[in-house]
């Protein structure tokens, strides 16, 4: 009897991961996450970094991969600022369907790990994530708005305590 109840538990798991998959083949793929793919390759972008006050001179270098199953991306990416650490990361952005909603998320060379939440906003694509940091609120925000098919504006803002901490603009190209 034990058996049996054992081996009704793993057809049911596997019946209902199947029926799972198979309505994920159906799916159409949400504009957001179109948005994102769209990007599939490498981009640069020289960017000004605003941080404390003092302006800077960043090199901004982002590879984005469609994942194998062709429903998310993988994106790396790094920025250079002379006389300072590189900063890396690596990003795992996918839908997730029974919330209708993108989620973006980052592991960073700063020690952090964080999702982002992801809409489009007066046509642009906008994140943000909120947290603290050290006993401060902290809040990120990321606008990406496609000039061309080879031309991509980014902007952060990064908050601490409501008060901007640093900012980024550039133009990515594609590298």
């Amino acid at each position: 009897m034990r058996h049996t109840f054992g081996i009704i538990i793993a057809l049911s798991v596997m019946l209902s991961a199947a029926a799972v998959h198979a309505q994920g083949e159906s799916r159409e793929t949400p504009d957001i996450l179109k948005f994102i793919m769209s990007f599939e390759g490498s981009w640069t972008s020289d960017c000004t970094a605003t941080m404390m006050g003092e302006t800077m001179e960043m090199a901004y270098n982002c590879d984005f991969e469609v994942t194998p199953q062709g429903d998310g991306v993988v994106m790396y990416e790094v920025a250079e600022v002379e006389g300072m650490p590189a900063y890396t990361a690596t990003n795992l952005v996918g839908y997730d369907y029974p919330s209708e909603s993108l989620v973006w998320f980052t592991v960073d060379s700063e020690g952090h790990a964080h999702s982002h939440t992801a809409e489009i906003r007066d046509g642009n694509f906008f994140m943000y994530h909120d947290s603290e940091y050290e006993g401060m609120a902290y809040r990120e925000e990321i606008t990406l708005e496609r000039i061309s098919d080879t031309e991509v504006s980014f902007h952060l803002d990064v908050y601490l305590d409501g008060e901007e901490f640093q900012s980024i603009d550039g133009v990515f190209v594609p590298r």
